[in-house]
């Protein structure tokens, strides 16, 4: 008798295993019943409970208690990770479950334009909500340039960087200055060896004028010649892109007579020399055009005004007169 009960324990066990294990199978291996991508998003410190009833909120899970008996029993509530993961609509639960616990987040894209104040960029990161910014400080940054750091501005590289939900956003400035770095080293490196600069953070600096007053890649490289020449002349470099940065004003605010007469640390019509640091974060072409000028005799410049972007280069005062005058002609008939 005590036989054949232990042998019916057996089989009701074993009954009992074979159909939980098609009832989970079944469970976790149905295509979900869900019409389009769903973003995941777990918060750090999640739990089975959790993370459970969100995945009932948003129907991907119907039976909140049968989810949790079959996610202990794989031991899933030991391995829940914080970040944002993409339920698709060929996924089941079982690749859903698996793309968490092996950290498969959803990679975002964080765009830093060329051209752009440094302060736009923090602006724009403060107000990212995919970010942590609990512990967010600058001071974190390890910088390799030798350079004004009462003002970071031109010291990280314009590029598209990969991140994943609730990181650091410090991590993709390192990556961005890591990487502004190598191409200023690589560039100071390939140099033009007739130019006359100290070190690369001045031709960081020159780069950032470049950026903001070329419009086409072929003038880089005259507006680089531009200004190594009024500098090695000892001429004021007359930019108006450093005037607006020293007063604060974006860069297509119009400027004003008043505001070239007014001496900040950037007005290079009040000051000879370069500004004291850079007015925006170059690209790589113009921190190479800024190595490598040309070789011609050009000493100014004006916008064509033909809304080209382009310039008209003059090697004489007189001929720059005249380019203005034509310059400001074609405006007033705009």
């Amino acid at each position: 008798m005590a036989k054949q009960l232990a042998i019916t324990l057996v089989l009701f066990s074993l009954m009992s295993f074979i159909l939980l294990s098609i009832i989970e199978d079944l469970y976790f291996n149905k295509k979900l019943n869900i019409n389009s991508d769903t973003i995941i998003s777990i918060e750090m410190g999640s739990n089975i409970d959790i993370l459970g009833r969100q995945l009932v909120e948003l129907e991907i899970v119907s039976n909140l208690h049968l989810f949790k008996f079959f996610a202990v029993k794989n031991g899933i509530h030991n391995n829940i990770r914080a970040g944002d993961f993409l339920a698709e609509e060929e996924d089941t639960l079982y690749t859903i479950i698996e793309k968490i616990k092996s950290s498969d987040e959803i990679i975002y894209q964080y765009r830093i334009i060329e051209g752009e104040k440094f302060i736009n960029v923090i602006n724009d990161i403060l107000s990212t909500d995919l970010f942590n910014l609990n512990n967010f400080s600058l001071d974190k940054i390890d910088y390799h340039i030798d350079a004004n750091f009462d003002n970071p501005e031109g010291l990280f590289y314009p590029d598209t960087y990969n991140y994943t939900a609730n990181i650091d956003p410090i991590s993709i400035l390192q990556m961005s200055h890591d990487k502004l770095y190598q191409v200023l080293i690589n560039a100071w490196e390939a140099r033009d060896s007739l130019i006359s600069l100290s070190t690369p953070y001045e031709a960081l600096i020159i780069a950032s004028i470049i950026e903001r007053e070329a419009v086409v890649d072929d003038e880089r490289s005259i507006v680089s010649g531009v200004i190594h020449r009024r500098l090695n002349k000892g001429m004021p470099l007359q930019m108006d892109p450093t005037v607006l940065y020293g007063l604060s004003k974006d860069y297509d605010e119009s400027i004003m007579l008043s505001d070239l007469r007014y001496d900040t640390l950037y007005n290079t019509y009040t000051r000879a020399g370069l500004p004291p640091s850079p007015i925006c974060l170059p690209s790589r072409l113009s921190i190479e055009a800024a190595l490598n000028p040309d070789k011609s005799e050009v000493l100014y410049f004006v916008a064509t005004g033909l809304n080209d972007g382009r310039h008209q280069f003059s090697e004489s005062l007189e001929e720059h007169n005249e380019a203005v005058s034509l310059y400001r002609e074609r405006a007033s008939q705009q």
